[in-house]
């Protein structure tokens, strides 16, 4: 397994998707470093979205369900909605496993009701079900709630800061 050349795509996370996805299949001891990982780990899946092109930095976040059934993987340079014109809005991607692990289905594709160019829809990403939160860079956070095990999500809540209008990170 090479984790030394990303090309963008996946950033500095795209190792732990891998790396997530070979825990989740129970390997056992945890590595102590990415060096020992492919020796003790098996890669059960390489997780791509159904719209993957070059600048979308897939991977960006991650985010598994404890049951490791379910997966959030976001991608902060995509556009929802198929938007070109639109930059760095983000959108994150929730995969389902079969009971094995071994076949992960891209059952969705998520984005901002208000997405705005430069708020990195995506930037950071958390799921325990059936919520799914996730952040943007100083546009707030968005809460997602599913009640059919991650198929499909509804839109709960945004949140957002109060104080002195400083614009940070989420």
């Amino acid at each position: 397994m090479e984790f030394a050349n990303f090309e963008c795509n996946g950033m500095s996370v795209h190792a732990a998707v891998l790396l997530t996805l070979a825990a989740v299949a129970g390997a056992s001891p945890a590595p102590t470093s990415a060096a020992t990982a492919a020796e003790q780990w098996n890669l059960l899946a390489q997780l791509s979205p159904s719209d993957l092109s070059d600048n979308h930095y897939f991977g960006w976040s991650v985010g598994i369900d404890i049951g490791g059934q379910t997966l959030a993987a976001a991608s902060i340079g995509t556009a929802p909605a198929d938007d070109i014109l639109a930059s760095w809005t983000g959108s994150v991607y929730v995969f389902s496993a079969d009971e094995t692990g071994s076949t992960w289905t891209e059952t969705t594709k998520l984005g901002a009701s208000d997405a705005a160019s430069g708020m990195y829809f995506g930037w950071s990403v958390s799921l325990a079900l059936p919520y799914l939160v996730v952040g943007t860079k100083g546009h707030g956070a968005y809460v997602y709630t599913t009640h059919d095990g991650g198929s499909s999500w509804n839109a709960s809540a945004k949140l957002t800061k109060t104080g002195d209008g400083q614009d940070d990170d989420s």
